[in-house]
């Protein structure tokens, strides 16, 4: 196992904090959360844009080369910048019609949903980067899934905010498998895990939003638990692991020459060129396939005897209690996108792939419906 290697974790556990003495909360206080995790009295605003000035580092030196230019008059009545007053950093730059939602209302949101869950509580709160995105972690106990003798799903409810921009005010329910911490948030056809809405937040917002995503939630924890029950009860080979893995992610069958194995794709073979070196194939090279494919299996086998061992993760074993099992599966293939695609070091770009990038839900939800649509399960 390479111990240079980000564990598995709870995704938002692996930010490094500040010392913040937050064992000493009392996690359902509100304020005192945000105050121990430096997100109040941010005074977010937006200023009109006069003058750009960059900072970077000259190539093969230590030096910051400063460079700023002066927007003429008249040349820029529709951008304006989103700035952190307290620490007077820019956060983005947005139309002029862009309205900030300061990290206190986005929090009282939060409030008012604690309130509809039994002995709810905050476990985390924080900030991406110079706080583009901010966000808080709400347990909420007696509501996760049991699958089998002892397959726990805890569910958690996350709120943010994307101060950039990029994401406006959302809640979403976010269960955490205990045994390897996958994010099994997936989109369903009559329920969402996610609710979302625009830069405003007026007070009658947030209760009608929270009562909304009450609501969305409790139908989504439905029918996630008879997904699961379903998926525990199918068996599952390390064939099956195989065929939905190429369906996922293999070469289209009808314009390359490949066996086709399923859902229309079949696996890369390999291509040389006149030098004798692999060429492109599909959507990734032969051996690549071959590695992530093998990478695969080695999680849903726990099997980390052959030379991709030092890719490991974890030394639990992640399957254990739904081996053979589709439930086993889904969270194979899920574990597979979570911790072992992409190749980012720095822990607050996994904490923002997991639980804020549009295109990784995405690969989320295809991954639900590819093991839906192998068994033949509606919902």
């Amino acid at each position: 196992m390479n111990t240079n290697e980000i564990t598995l974790a709870k995704s938002w556990e692996l930010i490094n904090k500040d010392d913040n003495n937050s064992k000493d909360i009392n996690w359902q206080d509100t304020q005192q959360v945000m105050d121990t995790f430096g997100l109040s009295n941010w005074n977010v605003s937006v200023e009109e844009v006069s003058k750009v000035v960059t900072n970077s580092l000259v190539a093969g030196t230590n030096q910051i080369l400063e460079q700023s230019w002066t927007i003429p008059k008249g040349q820029n009545n529709d951008r304006v910048v989103v700035v952190r007053k307290d620490t007077g950093t820019g956060l983005a730059f947005r139309t002029s019609q862009y309205t900030p939602v300061q990290n206190e209302e986005l929090f009282e949101f939060g409030d008012v949903l604690m309130k509809q869950f039994p002995n709810a509580k905050w476990v985390n709160a924080g900030k991406l980067g110079d706080g583009h995105k901010v966000y808080g972690i709400m347990e909420l106990p007696d509501s996760g899934f049991l699958f089998g003798q002892d397959d726990k799903v805890d569910n958690y409810l996350t709120i943010a905010n994307g101060h950039d921009g990029s994401m406006g005010v959302t809640a979403m329910i976010t269960p955490i498998r205990i045994s390897c911490t996958n994010q099994l948030s997936f989109a369903l056809n009559n329920a969402s895990h996610s609710i979302r809405t625009k830069h405003t937040l007026k007070v009658g917002d947030r209760i009608a939003l929270a009562k909304e995503s009450v609501e969305q939630f409790q139908v989504y924890a439905k029918q996630m638990q008879v997904i699961g029950d379903n998926l525990f009860e199918l068996p599952c080979s390390t064939e099956d692991i195989r065929k939905m893995y190429v369906g996922l992610n293999g070469v289209d069958s009808s314009k390359e020459d490949v066996l086709e194995v399923y859902n229309g794709k079949g696996r890369p073979e390999d291509k040389l060129g006149e030098d004798g070196r692999p060429i492109k194939y599909g959507s990734m090279q032969s051996k690549k396939f071959d590695n992530a494919e093998e990478l695969l299996v080695n999680i849903y086998q726990n099997r980390w005897d052959n030379d991709l061992s030092d890719q490991r993760r974890t030394l639990a074993n992640t399957m254990d209690g739904i081996e053979n099992t589709m439930w086993g599966g889904l969270n194979a293939l899920t574990e597979h996108l979570d911790w072992y695609q992409g190749k980012y070091s720095d822990s607050s770009k996994i904490v923002e792939r997991q639980m804020f990038n549009s295109g990784h839900q995405k690969k989320r939800d295809a991954i639900l419906d590819m093991v839906l649509d192998y068994n033949e399960i509606k919902v």
